[in-house]
């Protein structure tokens, strides 16, 4: 190898093809591709092919790039088949919703006199219970105490 090819080179012996990878000083880069033929070194596996990124056995090709095309448009059928779509979703939830009142049917009224209810049971009105409350419970038994205090004196 000479100095100029000392520059990132990567060989692909299975099409036998060089590849060199040159980059600018703007840090763009530049895929040059040459016919010539190229040898494996010794060192190098026969059966395992190196493509430009170093990897073995994967084939390497650039993409060309792709281009955005511009077209014309307009809102107004995008808008329309909205509106229409809408219509009609409407216009069908009417229909069902008519459709539902419409099989609606009610049963018929029993003929004859209805069955009589049972009686009304009558029940004992609540009485309250007599309460007591402990703070009158304590009152009492503090007035004792003193009275027996005031007695032994």
């Amino acid at each position: 190898m000479n100095a100029r090819d000392s520059t990132h080179e990567f060989y692909d012996h299975v099409t036998e093809k060089r590849i060199k990878l040159q980059a600018l000083k703007d840090n763009s880069q530049i895929f040059v591709q040459s016919e010539e033929k190229v040898h494996p070194a010794p060192s190098e596996d026969n059966t395992a092919s190196h493509t430009s990124h170093g990897h073995i056995g994967i084939a390497f090709k650039q993409k060309p790039p792709k281009y955005t095309i511009s077209k014309p448009f307009s809102f107004e059928p995008r808008e329309t088949a909205i509106l229409e779509a809408r219509s009609k979703r409407e216009k069908l939830a009417y229909d069902h919703i008519r459709e539902l009142a419409n099989s609606f049917r009610a049963q018929p009224m029993p003929v004859g006199s209805p069955d009589p209810l049972p009686p009304r049971r009558s029940y004992t009105p609540t009485r309250p219970k007599p309460f007591r409350f402990k703070t009158d419970d304590r009152i009492i038994n503090h007035s004792r105490r003193k009275e027996v205090i005031f007695s032994l004196k």
